[in-house]
């Protein structure tokens, strides 16, 4: 295997772990609002991750914490 090929095997088992850790959420809410609702204003990270939280909290499934 080529340097190049484990730099990308690397980058790609970093990506899994952050898309598993959350890192991306935001980004990915983001994406979708401006994608399906342009005229309207995005939450702040802040709001998005008080509204996520809240809503486990208040319908909880089957999560490892």
């Amino acid at each position: 295997m080529t340097a190049a090929g484990v730099r990308e095997r690397i980058n790609a088992i970093g990506r899994y772990v952050g898309d598993l850790m959350g890192d991306r959420h935001y980004q990915r809410y983001l994406d979708h609002h401006r994608r399906r609702h342009p005229a309207e204003q995005p939450m702040s990270e802040s709001e998005y991750w008080r509204t996520r939280y809240a809503a486990q909290d208040s319908s909880p499934q089957g999560r490892c914490c």
